[in-house]
């Protein structure tokens, strides 16, 4: 099956006959409905998406078959997806979806894998990659968190499946007692 990629979100029902609020994660809000109907995380249930006025941070839109507002109710929550071969191919090699990044080693500077990126997040202040590292021969543990930034990671390596990570500087603060 074809590698699905997020594109949105349903964020709730909006008045009476089904309309819904859709966030849009594209670059360009509006090309949520560029490259066809938008399905379900496991690519089964598929909608064609009409959308209506941008309000604040989503727009009001309506999904074809939805037509209650208790069925756009039931959607709250749902993310958006497309199948990835949609989206237009890329002939820069320092251009790439972030999809593209998920699953690449993470490799230090001197050759050492550090990890895998499992996800890239953001919550408002900027990209985090998600890094999870090997524990025990799985990676059981939970996520290591960086920001995506050039000095965390220098370079990536799509064809040789791999990203640079510098790790950043801790600066630990010692407890001071007081006696």
């Amino acid at each position: 099956m074809s590698k699905l990629v997020c594109v949105g979100k349903v964020l709730g029902a909006h008045g009476v006959r089904g309309d819904v609020k859709i966030a849009s994660f594209m670059e360009n809000s509006e090309d949520i409905i560029k490259f066809g109907p938008v399905y379900d995380e496991k690519g089964r249930q598929q909608w064609t998406i009409t959308l209506g006025a941008w309000h604040k941070d989503h727009y009001l839109a309506r999904l074809s078959g939805v037509q209650t507002r208790e069925e756009g109710e039931a959607l709250r929550g749902t993310k958006l997806y497309i199948f990835r071969e949609k989206l237009p191919k890329i002939s820069d090699e320092d251009t790439f979806y972030y999809t593209d990044l998920i699953g690449l080693d993470v490799q230090l500077e001197d050759g050492t894998i550090y990890g895998t990126i499992r996800g890239i997040q953001n919550y408002g202040a900027g990209d985090i990659v998600e890094v999870f590292r090997p524990q025990n021969g799985n990676f059981e543990g939970g996520p290591e968190m960086f920001s995506f930034t050039k000095a965390n990671f220098p370079s990536i390596h799509l064809n040789e499946g791999y990203v640079l990570l510098t790790l950043p500087e801790i600066n630990e603060c010692e407890n001071e007692s007081s006696d």
